[in-house]
């Protein structure tokens, strides 16, 4: 319920102050217009999900990738047809999570349906932070599907006989080691631009990344050579036909992978793989989420087990040598 009072502020002028109080918020505004006052109050008690939605997509989304564009605005149109007539600040944990719960009845796996909450969470984030529509979030209390995660990395002969077959061609060769080298995504791979690459100090500098920061990558010389011998056709330096970036068509990586006898292995896996060895040659958490460029130790806790084992390894190695 919203009241509107009158009273004087600190240096003697009128102001008119707006308290909406209810179970889901307690909201105070105050206006130099009794006008403005009148109009917040209508429409924060008024505003739905669906209007926060459109101007979230309008307005606030235009920081992010635009991959991360592409795929979050089909997640955003389901969540406004789920939730739309809903006041924003009526909406709750509840609401969030039966139209989640649908989302398995169309069909969608339990991690999908995480990626789908995932993108409607800053934009209930916008409507408390920015826009002033509500105090609660209604996401916050919304449990993530268990997920089975999943370590695909290659071994050192699927590796060989992968890379023999991608010898064949252009792109694929330098675009692999890459991977395999230095952890880069995919996109990070693709979108490569001669000027990202300091040939004397042997780095690639990555302006914009998945998480948004600058990430600076060491290059092998081994890399460098390879870079050197491909033609400069224009700003990227894997270019297709029309001197856009070159397109990793999924047949083309599954021809590939069929050709190197290799099964259950996406592209991402070669990040994995990376990763991977990096946990089995002894280098630490720290040093792992510094080359893949993520913010957090959680990510990398997944290779934790392979270091483990060569720890393991190491003090068996250890004790051999006074244990008679």
């Amino acid at each position: 319920m919203a009241s509107i009072t009158k009273r004087k502020n600190k240096q003697g002028y009128t102001v008119w102050t707006v308290r909406i109080r209810d179970k889901q918020n307690n909201i105070s505004r105050t206006f130099t217009t009794l006008k403005e006052a009148v109009e917040f109050s209508e429409n924060t008690q008024q505003q739905t999900v669906a209007q926060l939605i459109d101007l979230y997509i309008n307005e606030a989304m235009n920081h992010k990738n635009p991959k991360t564009i592409k795929l979050q605005k089909p997640q955003l149109q389901y969540w406004r047809k789920a939730l739309g007539h809903l006041s924003v600040k009526k909406c709750t944990a509840h609401d969030v999570i039966r139209a989640r719960d649908a989302l398995l009845r169309l069909g969608k796996k339990p991690p999908t349906a995480n990626r789908y909450v995932q993108a409607i969470s800053p934009v209930f984030t916008y409507a408390i932070d920015v826009l002033e529509w509500a105090q609660k979030h209604p996401v916050k209390a919304v449990k993530k599907y268990r997920e089975q995660s999943r370590l695909r990395y290659l071994s050192p002969d699927e590796i060989n006989r992968l890379l023999t077959v991608a010898k064949t061609t252009q792109y694929l060769y330098p675009i692999i080691l890459i991977a395999l080298t230095t952890g880069m995504r995919k996109g990070e791979i693709i979108n490569l631009r001669w000027t990202d690459i300091d040939f004397t100090n042997r780095l690639v500098i990555l302006h914009t990344t998945k998480n948004g920061d600058m990430r600076v990558i060491n290059l092998s010389p081994t890399i460098l050579e390879q870079l050197k011998e491909l033609p400069k056709l224009s700003p990227y330096v894997f270019t297709g036909k029309t001197g856009h970036p070159y397109f990793l068509a999924s047949s083309v990586w599954k021809n590939l992978l069929k050709q190197a006898n290799i099964e259950n292995f996406r592209f991402h896996d070669l990040r994995h793989t990376a990763a991977s060895y990096l946990a089995m040659n002894g280098e630490n958490a720290i040093t792992i989420a510094e080359i893949l460029g993520h913010k957090t130790l959680a990510m990398v806790q997944r290779y934790s087990h392979l270091s483990s084992e060569i720890r393991q390894k190491a003090l068996d190695k250890l004790a051999k040598m006074w244990i008679k």
